[in-house]
Formats: C-alpha cells, sequence, structure tokens
C-alpha cells in the first residue's frame, strides 16, 4: 500500500471527521440559541396578569364566625418535596405605572395585596419564573403533591393540591374565590410560555 493512497485515505476520513464535528457544534448552537430565545420570550410573557385592584382579599369576618385565633404570616419559603423545590420566597409588588410585578430568576413572589398563608380563609398567591430554579419542576406535580409555605413568624402551612388549571392572561376567575384558605401558584406553560398555570392547593395543617 502506498504512502500516497494512505495519506488520500486519511486526509477523507480527516474531512468527514471535520463534516462531523462541524454538523454537530451547528446543532448545539441552535439548541442554546432556540433555548436563549425563548428563555427571553418567557421572560416578557411571564408578569402576572391580574391588577392589585382585582385581587381577592381575606374576608375579615371570617375569623369570628371561625371562632378561632387567626394564625396567619408572610411567606419566606416554599418546599414542594414531590418535585424537589425549595426555595425563598420574596415580597412580590405591583408597579402601577409599568403595570407589571416584580420578578425574580431565582426566587418565588408572593402577591403581597393578596391574604397571607392564614388558617381562615381566602386565597394566597404566589407566583414565579418557569425556570429550572424557580417554578419549572413545578409542571410535574402530581394531584395530592404537597406544597409547605413557611413564614417570617415561624409558622409553617401544608397544602395539598387539588386542583390545575391552564388558562390564558386574562384569565381573573381564580381571585374570586372566597372560603377555606387556599394556595394558588402560577407560573407559565406552552411552547412560548403564552399560557398562565394555575395549581391550587388546599390547607391541611398548619403550626
Amino acid at each position: 500500500m502506498s504512502m500516497k493512497f494512505i495519506t488520500k485515505v486519511l486526509a477523507k476520513v480527516r474531512v468527514r471527521y471535520l463534516v462531523i464535528l462541524g454538523s454537530l457544534l451547528i446543532l448545539a448552537g441552535l439548541f442554546i440559541g432556540s433555548h436563549l430565545f425563548l428563555q427571553l420570550i418567557e421572560d416578557k410573557n411571564s408578569q402576572p396578569f391580574i391588577s392589585a385592584s382585582q385581587l381577592s382579599e381575606i374576608d375579615k369576618t371570617s375569623a369570628a364566625k371561625a371562632n378561632k385565633p387567626v394564625v396567619s404570616g408572610t411567606p419566606d419559603h416554599i418546599t414542594i418535596p414531590s418535585v424537589n423545590i425549595s426555595i425563598p420566597v420574596d415580597l412580590g409588588v405591583y408597579d402601577k405605572k409599568s403595570q407589571t410585578w416584580s420578578l425574580s430568576l431565582t426566587d418565588a413572589e408572593y402577591a403581597t395585596v393578596t391574604p397571607q398563608p392564614n388558617n381562615i380563609g381566602g386565597n394566597t398567591f404566589i407566583y414565579g419564573h418557569n425556570r429550572w430554579a424557580v417554578f419549572y419542576k413545578l409542571l410535574n406535580i402530581s394531584p395530592g403533591g404537597e406544597a409547605i409555605v413557611s413564614t417570617t413568624n415561624n409558622h409553617s402551612f401544608t397544602y395539598k393540591l387539588i386542583a390545575e388549571k391552564v388558562t390564558n392572561p386574562n384569565d381573573l376567575s381564580v381571585f374570586s374565590y372566597k372560603g377555606k384558605p387556599i394556595l394558588t401558584l402560577q407560573t407559565c406553560s406552552g411552547l412560548f410560555y403564552q399560557n398562565r398555570q394555575f395549581f391550587i392547593f388546599s390547607l391541611v395543617s398548619y403550626t
């Protein structure tokens, strides 16, 4: 076998190797680019959609009707064991001028105009980005999954998932709730993060 023939074969192998490597690099670039593009869309579209004036408030007469002391507190941490979520909860503030809510890349947000976690009634609303560090894994939760919210005054509220709802950014129906205490978690879903997905939990215990 001549040296010339071997050199020619090696050259062909090298070309094929470079073509394969180049193709893999292009595919990797496309994947990363599309992920970043979708993440930008998610950042833009994931603002909670309801104004402060439209959010439900706890019924002030419920405590008297229930004939028991109120246990409540400002949430500062949420744990969802079945999907391995354990993250801080910040105070979510609504900016009337820009008509946007505060959002974190790493933490969940408690909409401060909704009731605090409590043992009497109302709908506590906590929202967050569909990001791995926040609520991405929430989409995998099963019925009956627990969410545990701890508060700044050392109370703990355990909730059980009772319903899910995929809706559009203009759906306000979930906030018309009045009754026993519930927790609603929200994140975005859909190919372009165009949907709002609610996870509704009922209170099962508190300390």
